[in-house]
């Protein structure tokens, strides 16, 4: 069955919510399948809407963890070390849900705060009575096209003008960008996708002051195409001083097939030249990018073996293997200003306006200029 056919709403939840009185825990991983943490909170959300004005018996914890019970027990997803404070015991945290809920034990479960999410880099739990977190804010950054003479553009909190308007590569799906960690879930250093003539890479300067990101980054992104189809990947990646990029997501709420951007079971094909909005609003995180660090955009149209490739003929891979490159065309001025918009918690400084301030997202203080950190 195609996406979007009819026939998946037997897995739907989103209309049902009103249906149940269950007690529901979620338990995921920001490095479990894409449908973990999407789950975790969609359903969250979905229940104290439903239940509002009464107990809301829902409750979620998302850790720095990749899919299955073993990763709960482990302080490193993939290559990265997320701490002593990254585990948790999974069967008592199970059994004291179910202790309370279905054996009416009195265990403070349903006075704890029912939101419960790790920020990676800082290595620590954040904990909320409500998703998204009190105090997030929307902070955007647009895309910018390269400098003279550099393959990097930049990620700006300054809307686009038009002097240097596209970013333009060619998919092949015969010889798509391969992940070379597919086989190990987690955390890992992509670094070597800039190097890629199919990668579009878009970064920010380093960082003068920690940024602290939780919950679901949103990408909008204007792309044409000479194709009829085309897959749209937009990565987002915490790249430290030393070099080391790391993911921040397991693949799969990253990428969007363009046939399928009105998320209806009709495909609707591109006319070559047309430049079409696609949204990816939903990729799921808890990361704080350090000082020095800095936020990297990868934008690309496979990342193989995850998911199945797309042609970029307008047939389905269902029924023909033939495939077709396909020149891809990024739109980022003043018209079409591509972006991510990021979901923030503010730092001291900026919830207090008396408290001195060291730089933001709007007002980027660059803590070193080199000649590639044009902007």
């Amino acid at each position: 069955h195609p996406p979007w056919d009819p026939w998946w709403d037997w897995a739907d939840l989103r209309s049902r919510y009103g249906r149940t009185s269950a007690a529901v825990l979620g338990v995921s991983g920001w490095y479990d399948e894409a449908y973990g943490p999407d789950g975790a909170t969609t359903n969250f959300a979905g229940l104290t809407t439903a239940r509002a004005g009464g107990p809301s018996r829902a409750a979620f914890v998302i850790g720095p963890w990749p899919h299955g019970v073993g990763g709960t027990g482990r302080t490193k997803a993939g290559d990265r070390e997320n701490g002593p404070d990254a585990t948790i015991d999974y069967d008592e945290t199970v059994l004291r849900w179910m202790d309370h809920y279905l054996r009416d034990v009195d265990n403070g479960v349903d006075r704890e705060p029912p939101v419960r999410v790790f920020v990676m880099g800082d290595n620590r739990w954040r904990e909320a009575d409500r998703w998204p977190i009190p105090g997030t804010r929307s902070d955007t950054l647009y895309l910018a096209a390269p400098g003279q003479g550099s393959r990097t553009g930049g990620l700006s909190a300054r809307r686009p003008d038009s002097r240097r308007p596209t970013s333009v590569y060619v998919a092949n799906p015969a010889k798509p960008v391969t992940d070379a960690y597919a086989d190990r879930s987690g955390a890992h250093d992509y670094r070597a996708l800039a190097s890629r003539a199919d990668v579009l890479t878009f970064e920010t300067p380093p960082l003068a002051q920690d940024m602290e990101v939780v919950g679901a980054i949103a990408a909008e992104v204007y792309l044409a195409a000479d194709a009829p189809d085309a897959d749209l990947w937009v990565k987002v990646l915490d790249v430290a001083q030393d070099g080391t990029a790391y993911n921040l997501m397991a693949p799969g709420s990253d990428v969007i097939r363009a046939s399928y951007r009105d998320r209806s079971a009709r495909r609707s094909l591109l006319e070559p030249g047309r430049v079409y909005l696609l949204r990816l609003p939903g990729l799921l995180t808890g990361n704080t990018f350090k000082q020095g660090h800095r936020i990297r955009v990868h934008v690309m149209s496979s990342f193989a073996p995850n998911y199945a490739r797309n042609l970029q003929t307008g047939a389905s891979e269902t029924e023909s293997a033939r495939t077709r490159s396909a020149r891809i065309t990024i739109h980022h001025d003043a018209r079409h200003p591509s972006r991510i918009i990021l979901p923030v918690i503010p730092s001291r400084q900026a919830r207090d306006p008396q408290a001195p301030t060291e730089g933001s997202i709007g007002k980027m203080k660059i803590l070193r200029l080199t000649p590639q950190d044009d902007l």
